[in-house]
């Protein structure tokens, strides 16, 4: 059973101001009661919005919170994850997408998950498409009619067609592979640094996801 008292959590971002804004005081608040000890950091895949002005004042209320800047590289999500990991300074890390759709109190549930592990090497991945999850567009699984997915996709940015490829995408994968994960595109995972390391996040977001 993994023993995590210490974590570090990676949120690799592009335009999130507006959210970081809200989540990362929710997150502290939720890890401070769950963890010991942790960290935040935000890996920025080059934001115009606005997001290294908000984390220089963040961080400096807060020393809990880092920040992490790939201006001048090539915009990669694997890449953001995998900085962040290789600067947390606990031996667990977990990262989340910042774009909202995974509430920070998500947390208690993913932690309690991975702490009844009987395998210290184990790998937690918070699935959207289970009863009970969420994804964009659905507030609930199980609770959402397909017309209200449509509609409060309509109401946001996110593209219709994107969300509901993405749903098919691990349909197809979960039937074809050992289906040992519904979600195979999650954003929402827990480790050991170290098991993270080994495994390596340097290909492309499709690469990331299968692996």
């Amino acid at each position: 059973m993994p023993e995590l008292d210490r974590l570090s959590v990676v949120l690799p971002v592009l335009n999130e101001r507006e959210n970081l804004a809200e989540l990362i005081p929710e997150l502290c608040d939720v890890l401070g009661v769950i963890v010991t000890h942790f960290e935040i950091l935000v890996v920025d895949d080059s934001s115009t919005d606005g997001t290294d002005a908000l984390l220089a004042e963040l961080s400096s209320r807060d020393r809990r919170v880092r920040y992490i800047s790939r201006v001048g590289k090539a915009a990669s999500l694997p890449k953001s994850i995998s900085e962040g990991v290789d600067a947390a300074v606990y031996d667990h890390v977990a990262w989340m997408d910042a774009d909202g759709s995974m509430p920070p109190a998500t947390f208690r549930e993913l932690i309690a998950s991975y702490r009844s592990c009987s395998d210290a090497d184990s790998i937690t991945v918070g699935s959207r498409f289970v009863k009970g999850g969420g994804f964009k567009g659905v507030e609930t699984v199980g609770e959402t009619r397909l017309w209200q997915v449509v509609r409060n996709l309509r109401n946001s940015n996110d593209s219709l067609s994107a969300v509901f490829l993405s749903r098919l995408l691990n349909k197809f994968l979960w039937l074809t592979l050992d289906r040992c994960c519904r979600d195979l595109a999650s954003g929402f995972i827990i480790a050991r640094r170290n098991l993270v390391q080994s495994i390596g996040l340097n290909g492309s977001y499709g690469d990331y996801c299968v692996r």
